[in-house]
């Protein structure tokens, strides 16, 4: 009886730890994998609905492919990246799958010749088997600096959103966002009665004189907030993709209403920041696509500094950049890792008028752009090429951008009525003058293990509305002719009027040009100096930033320019990254403005050539 029973145990311990072992092998993708799941799920990673699809894989090597084809859909992991661990699995799981089977074949044989194991003995190694592979997995390397790249081109993929919400009508919906708050004491700002307390960086900009100190100023930002969704439609066709994106923040302007008048300064309302639809599909085999809505422009936008303060953003600081209504399209080229794409665009003319007034401001926005009626014209190429081949380093870029916009300024005949008999007879039904923008960038991105490096070069004329050219656009020019009066266009400009012997010519537009950049060095401390990827100490980054912005002395000094010749910015910062969604930061900039030699500014009630201002900013930035 003792020795059946003994037989029993043995025959029992075998077939249980077998179990286990054969578990092992044919639960790959329920037991570690669901672990991994579940905690990707828990990061916003993936949802439930994508988690479950994952999880009900055939095979290790199906679970391995669905989850990497989603991830690469994400953009979490680049193509190239999915292509290396998918051959990699494919050799490792062949590996596994042998000493898998001579596994089972050593324990089976061992389990036979030892008849003192018991079935709480094999409870306990089944318990510990289960306690290792649901143990999470930890990064495994720290990233390297990601430039800013708002207009990325990666080829969106069909079903590659991975959402939160699943609308009725099958379209899926991602939100995201971010919320900063932030400290901020600056020197100087340089404003004036209407600029001259702004929680962004406008000084030193010399728009207004300071009063009798420099003006100091201490702010407490709290409208940084930035709400975002991406979309995504279903198609039955199987090589068109179809998302979208609407985005809008609390920066916009102040409440000036009974009932929040007296606390106005708390109350910034939402403004539109993007919102487009795009459309991608195969052009006789190569990736193509059209999107419509408001974007970054392709001009310029490419490449901007990665720095804390996003309001201002190194406005008349060498960071040029815009946002605007247009129609895009592009194709891409490609063999091996090098990727080559052109892109076009027409867009909203927009010339950003300074003379415009309130009421014209809230109810157009714009004049003399649409009113030469032609749109805007950008164009950009992008170059890209993995300079390193270190794992969580992305590609480099190199990108040239253009742009070409008319602009059209009208003086009614009725706004000539208190110039020379002379003028209302040469231009009885009133004048309208032309004046073009042209401008180009050239711009880097080149990120590597240890350290990051972006620049970007820009010249042009008439560059006030992408935030730089120190804020001029265009001067007047009567070309030597005597001067006999002004008149006022639609915009408000004042047009100037001559005479040329005995002809009554109107003065040109001319743009005032201008030129300037940046160059951006990031350095990822935590990977230089081989911190745990998984430890606390794993978020340290540091940026160092020099831009400069500048127009030209003898264009800023004619009627029309506002005499600012160069702001130049340094600034530096510290990030620590406490974890997915948390970071603090410091950054301290250093601002220098100064005018043409022929101009002087008032500062402190005085005049002046040049001005500096120290600021600095700590805060936190929460994402979602």
């Amino acid at each position: 009886m003792n020795g059946a029973m003994k037989l029993l145990l043995v025959l029992l311990s075998t077939f249980t730890l077998a179990s286990v072992v054969l578990a092992q092998q044919q639960n790959e993708t329920k037991s570690a994998p669901d672990a991994l799941l579940r905690l990707l799920q828990s990061k916003g990673v993936l949802s439930e609905e994508e988690a479950n699809s994952i999880s009900h894989a055939s095979s290790s090597a199906d679970y391995q492919q669905r989850l990497a084809r989603m991830l690469l859909g994400k953009g979490v992991i680049t193509q190239e990246e999915y292509n290396q661990t998918m051959s990699e699995s494919e050799s490792v799981s062949a590996k596994d799958a042998t000493r898998t089977t001579n596994v089972a074949q050593q324990s089976n044989s061992k389990l036979v010749s030892t008849a003192m194991i018991t079935p709480a003995t094999t409870q306990s190694i089944a318990a510990t088997q289960a306690q290792t592979s649901s143990k999470p997995q930890e990064p495994t390397v720290i990233p390297a600096i990601a430039p800013l790249r708002f207009l990325p081109i990666t080829v969106p993929k069909k079903g590659g959103l991975l959402p939160d919400i699943k609308l009725g009508s099958g379209a899926t919906v991602r939100p995201y966002g971010f919320f900063k708050a932030s400290a901020v004491e600056q020197t100087t700002l340089n404003g004036g009665s209407t600029f001259g307390s702004n929680d962004f960086p406008d000084g030193p900009l010399l728009l207004g004189d300071t009063g009798p100190d420099a003006d100091p100023q201490f702010h407490i930002r709290n409208r940084m907030l930035r709400l975002g969704v991406d979309f995504e439609w279903p198609d039955p066709s199987k090589n068109l993709t179809l998302t979208g994106k609407l985005e809008f923040d609390f920066e916009g302007n102040f409440t000036n209403v009974n009932n929040r008048n007296i606390s106005a300064n708390r109350s910034s309302q939402p403004s539109l920041r993007l919102g487009w639809v795009r459309l991608d599909a195969k052009l006789k085999g190569l990736p193509w696509f059209a999107q419509f809505g408001q974007d970054w422009s392709i001009f310029g936008s490419s490449t901007l500094m990665d720095i804390f303060e996003t309001t201002g953003f190194g406005f008349a600081q060498g960071n040029l950049y815009e946002r605007m209504p247009m129609f895009r399209t592009g194709v891409q080229f490609g063999k091996g890792d090098l990727k080559v794409q052109p892109e076009v665009a027409i867009a909203l003319s927009s010339f950003g008028e300074p003379g415009l007034d309130v009421d014209q401001r809230t109810r157009f926005g714009s004049r003399v752009g649409p009113e030469s009626n032609q749109p805007e014209a950008q164009g950009r190429i992008v170059f890209q090429y993995p300079l390193s081949k270190a794992p969580g380093v992305l590609p480099a870029q190199i990108i040239f951008s253009f742009d070409h916009a008319q602009r059209r300024e009208i003086v009614p005949a009725a706004n000539l009525a208190g110039l020379p008999l002379a003028v209302r007879n040469a231009f009885p039904t009133g004048v309208a003058l032309t004046s073009d923008r042209n401008a180009w960038t050239a711009e880097v991105q080149l990120p590597m293990p240890s350290v990051t490096v972006v620049g970007k070069y820009y010249r042009g004329g008439d560059l006030r509305y992408f935030f730089q050219g120190q804020f001029n656009d265009v001067f007047t020019d009567l070309g030597g002719a005597a001067p006999i009066g002004t008149a006022l266009s639609f915009a408000n400009r004042s047009i100037p009027f001559g005479l040329v012997g005995t002809t009554v010519v109107a003065g040109s537009i001319q743009p005032i040009r201008g030129q300037g950049g940046f160059i951006q060095i990031g350095i990822p401390l935590s990977r230089v100096f081989h911190a745990d990827p998984a430890g606390r100490d794993s978020g340290w980054t540091t940026y160092f930033t020099y831009g400069v912005d500048s127009a030209f002395a003898r264009d800023v000094v004619r009627t029309g320019g506002n005499g600012l010749l160069r702001t130049d910015h340094a600034s530096a910062q510290l990030r620590y990254k406490l974890n997915k969604w948390m970071s603090f930061v410091q950054e301290t900039t250093y601002l220098d403005t100064r005018t043409a030699d022929a101009v002087t500014k008032l500062y402190r009630g005085l005049p002046v050539h040049t001005v500096h201002a120290w600021r600095n900013e700590f805060g936190t930035i929460v994402t979602f």
